[in-house]
């Protein structure tokens, strides 16, 4: 009997062991299933940012084509706005220099006559220095524009 009661307690014990045995493998296979999981969510997440990061590049590569273009097109821009503004500019200094050679006559030759305007001609002019006076305003006038260009 006391061998059977050895057995009994060796069968016991076995049995406590394959339960144990069997509890580790559910529980390892329930490991198993958790990495696999885990690695399927960590390749789905690795290929979404490769595909993400494939579109930010495309993303980035358009606006640099985008920003090539608009600088391309303010060039052209600004060469076509600066050439009639520069003629303008231009005009607007020729129209004040013949302002101020017909401010700088009017004060020299006087007012106009009756008649019309008198004659370019140095004699005809009130005093001898006048003629001298017009042409010294002038020089100095073509100076004062050739230096301020």
């Amino acid at each position: 009997m006391n061998h059977v009661h050895r057995n009994l307690h060796q069968l016991a014990e076995k049995q406590k062991q394959i339960a144990e045995l069997k509890l580790q493998q559910t529980q390892t296979e329930n490991r198993n299933r958790l990495i696999s999981i885990l690695l399927g969510i960590t390749v789905v997440v690795v290929a979404a940012f490769s595909f993400l990061g494939l579109r930010l590049r495309q993303a980035n590569t358009r606006l640099q084509q985008l920003t090539q273009a608009r600088e391309y097109f303010l060039g052209i821009v600004a060469h076509n706005v600066r050439r009639p503004l520069s003629s303008y500019h231009g005009m607007a200094e020729m129209v004040n220099d013949a302002l101020k050679i017909i401010r700088l006559l009017r004060r020299c030759r006087g007012p106009l006559t009756n008649r019309g305007r008198k004659s370019n001609n140095c004699s005809t002019m009130s005093s001898p220095g006048h003629c001298l006076s017009v042409k010294n305003c002038l020089i100095n006038l073509c100076f004062s524009h050739s230096t301020s260009a």
